[in-house]
């Protein structure tokens, strides 16, 4: 546990963090579990572009935008409860526009031992998660060429299956019966009916190899997903202008693919809402290793493949005029052996359905923000 401190203390400790050379924050907690932001170092100021002036003394809700407030006080509320330091990703929108940290909250004691101050420190990943979505993008570039490649493969291999069974169909009604006369023509025919078998052969390893190759990543970690969509939704509505529901869920699957799907397709229901966008999960007919999403908004008309404002939620591949990260996110979801569709309901709105590997690890409430 962190030594007790008294209000003496906080003086050193607002040098301390001006010295650091690293992104710092200072957050008062207040007798009744409310935070107030206290201090932000001169690193902090210098690569954020935030002033004392706008965080000192004031609360979450008073200096952030409605979304945002929610989305920080959830990370400090499990500092504070937790009574350990909390390391997490987050993405915040700050003056030069949308960056990501992972950020460590350290808690405080004072000589009750009671939480009384936040000490928040923070590293810019920004260029690490752009690596590393640019990253996923590109193997879904390389695995959609691949499969094509496999497509081509396989197409070849058939094209020439054919010629060379019939081949050696041939063989074999010219040695039936053959009259070997001893100049040497049945060894012409059998080397002519063992190059083809040869091929055929090839053929048979090539179609075994390009199968083989694969650029698939199973790679799986345990994601909150409230935290994902609290994150996104105070990125992306910072000030509450639509109702956004989604599960207080835990999951299992591919973190970095199932964030660029998520922001995807929150941005592109945005767009088209009325008010309303609800996300829904849980597991795909009973499956233990699937998941099935589903993402609604309420935008008005009914919701066929191709609405009548033009709006193609999941686009085909030769769509010329679909978006880049909505083509992404099919391709995305189907190179994980899952399904992107559009549902066709008889209510307003558009429903978007897509299923994902993984697994359900917690189930609870829907939860409103």
């Amino acid at each position: 546990m962190t030594a007790p401190i008294d209000a003496a203390n906080f003086v050193t400790i607002d040098r301390l963090v001006d010295s650091l050379a690293q992104i710092m924050f200072l957050i008062d907690v207040e007798p009744d579990g409310g935070f107030r932001y206290r201090r932000l170092n001169l690193m902090h100021q210098t690569l954020t572009g935030l002033t004392n002036e706008d965080l000192m003394g004031r609360t979450p809700q008073e200096a952030l935008p409605p979304r945002v407030a929610d989305a920080v006080c959830r990370n400090y509320s499990i500092c504070l409860n937790s009574r350990k330091p909390y390391t997490y990703e987050e993405v915040l929108e700050m003056k030069g526009g949308a960056r990501w940290y992972q950020t460590t909250l350290s808690p405080t004691f004072n000589d009750d031992g009671d939480v009384c101050l936040i000490i928040g420190s923070a590293v810019d990943i920004t260029d690490y998660k752009q690596r590393d979505f640019e990253y996923v993008a590109e193997q879904s570039q390389l695995t959609s060429l691949i499969d094509d490649l496999r497509l081509f493969s396989a197409m070849a291999v058939e094209d020439m299956r054919g010629p060379l069974r019939t081949i050696l169909g041939l063989v074999a009604i010219i040695k039936d019966g053959f009259l070997d006369l001893g100049d040497e023509k049945i060894n012409h025919i059998d080397m002519i009916e063992n190059v083809t078998e040869s091929a055929l052969n090839t053929m048979g390893g090539i179609l075994e190899r390009a199968e083989e190759f694969s650029l698939k990543s199973e790679s799986h970690t345990d994601i909150s997903l409230e935290k994902i969509c609290k994150e996104f939704t105070a990125l992306l509505d910072p000030e509450k202008k639509f109702r956004i529901v989604f599960p207080h869920h835990r999951i299992k699957t591919d973190r970095v693919a199932l964030q660029l799907i998520i922001r995807s397709l929150l941005e592109n229901a945005l767009r088209y809402a009325g008010r309303k966008i609800e996300l829904s999960v849980m597991q795909d007919n009973g499956s233990d290793d699937r998941l099935w999403f589903t993402l609604s908004d309420d935008s008005l008309g009914p919701a066929p493949n191709l609405r009548a404002d033009g709006r193609c939620v999941v686009p085909r591949r030769d769509d010329s005029d679909a978006r880049p990260e909505m083509l992404l996110v099919r391709d995305l979801i189907e190179e994980r052996d899952g399904t992107i569709r559009q549902i066709n309901t008889n209510r307003p709105g558009t429903w978007v359905g897509f299923s994902l590997p993984g697994q359900l690890l917690s189930q609870n409430e829907l939860v409103e923000s």
